[in-house]
């Protein structure tokens, strides 16, 4: 087994029928993911084809996958990609603030999460990307999801799987 797929687990954070990419016009809430087994949550995001219009990134807290008790996780930086799609070594920026997608295709952004900015004292464990509404435009992306630094050792017999528990 490859090294890195001892030490994370990647699932998709967002999905559709189009198995290759997820068209967010109306806004597109993703996946509930479990962070019971990992400390570190990382959302990638690339976007695709873009028509127009800007979409704000959120991302939610519950106390389970189904969403139970939702409510808002704050994150206060994320980090962009200077050179996506180029086959230039990444060079990615660290930015303040929470992310809003801008009118542009072909860009790559990162969201990471620390396990310990949930509200774990009240039994929350599981993160949601959405991404609010760009308009009635045809814009696209694709958003794994990275999880890392896992709790039980990073034994593949003992990975939690994060979208089932």
């Amino acid at each position: 087994m490859p090294e890195f797929l001892k030490n994370h687990h990647v699932v998709a954070a967002i999905t559709e029928t189009n198995a290759t990419q997820v068209n967010i016009t109306g806004g597109q809430s993703g996946d509930w993911i479990s962070m019971k087994g990992y400390q570190k949550l990382q959302f990638l995001i690339l976007t695709e084809a873009w028509a127009a219009g800007t979409s704000a990134i959120t991302l939610q807290q519950a106390t389970n996958i189904a969403g139970g008790s939702a409510k808002a996780l704050t994150y206060a930086k994320h980090w962009v990609s200077t050179t996506y799609p180029s086959e230039a070594a990444p060079l990615w920026v660290q930015t303040a603030g929470t992310l809003t997608l801008p009118n542009t295709a072909n860009q790559a952004y990162l969201i990471e999460v620390d396990a310990d900015s949930l509200d774990a004292d009240n039994g929350f464990d599981c993160v949601q990307i959405v991404f609010g509404t760009p308009g009635a435009n045809a814009d696209y992306l694709q958003c794994p999801a990275i999880l890392s630094e896992p709790r039980y050792g990073g034994l593949e017999s003992q990975m939690v799987d994060p979208v089932a528990n």
